[in-house]
């Protein structure tokens, strides 16, 4: 009997012990993880790389793209929806053609300004015209949002073609802004076609004058001053008249 309560006695004693030394373990874990967590819980026996850098099979050098408007600056920029006007539907209508940005840019060593614009997201051309002298903008009947305007060459699908188009804005403040651009731009080619024509005509001139000085020269030689006093007022007198050939052009010039 004794024997057995002694046995008794160490497996009672045994459990106890067990017990204290789960109860330990149980309290040194939640202790770890506490620190842990205050820590920020990391553990520096794992390492972690959530980026992994791959390095790529084949490199391929860098492409500059050209956009073709490297010698152009742009004077304006508005966002926009433009419309074309459809001859060929029965009845006729106006398309939606897209929306994006219309931008007038100015080339550099032109003198010219041209209308471009690309639709959102697809970046694909749907308005692409130069400005010319003779072109001018339109109120809409129903609608003081809405500019109207034509063209004879516009290369939005990569063949010329004659377009009647509508750009609709978000304001009336907007598209106000337009049309102060568009007569700037129109302006601007305006006065820089007339220099140039002015330019051809007057680096004939002076060529002519000297040759027919020259000649007279050698004709009669005691008359010289006269000959050149009277040919650069010649010369003066075909340059008022030059400049008022090519004002009344310019004035007589209509849209059909």
């Amino acid at each position: 009997m004794a024997d057995t309560e002694d046995k008794k006695e160490e497996l009672v004693a045994t459990s106890s012990e067990d017990t204290e030394k789960k109860e330990a373990g149980a309290v040194s874990t939640k202790e770890n993880d506490e620190s842990r967590a205050e820590e920020g819980g990391h553990d520096d026996s794992i390492v972690s790389n959530p980026d992994p850098y791959y390095p790529p099979i084949v490199s391929l050098p860098e492409v500059e793209v050209k956009t073709g408007e490297d010698d152009e600056d742009e004077i304006f920029k508005l966002r926009a929806k433009l419309y074309r006007y459809a001859p060929e539907c029965d009845p006729p209508e106006w398309k939606e053609r897209g929306t994006g940005d219309i931008r007038i840019l100015q080339h550099k060593i032109k003198n010219s300004c041209r209308i471009v614009m690309r639709r959102e997201k697809t970046m694909r051309l749907c308005a692409n015209h130069a400005i010319q002298p003779w072109m001018e903008l339109m109120k809409h009947s129903s609608n003081e949002k809405v500019w109207v305007w034509r063209t004879y060459a516009d290369f939005a699908d990569e063949v010329k073609k004659p377009e009647t188009l509508a750009a609709r804005f978000s304001t009336p403040e907007n598209a106000k802004k337009w049309k102060d651009a568009f007569g700037k731009a129109v302006q601007f080619v305006l006065e820089k076609e007339a220099e140039s024509y002015l330019r051809e005509k007057n680096g004939q001139l002076p060529l002519k004058s000297k040759e027919a000085t020259k000649e007279s020269e050698k004709s009669d030689p005691e008359n010289k001053e006269n000959i050149v006093s009277g040919g650069e007022a010649s010369a003066e007198e075909k340059l008022s008249q030059n400049a008022t050939e090519v004002t009344n052009k310019l004035d007589n010039l209509t849209v059909n």
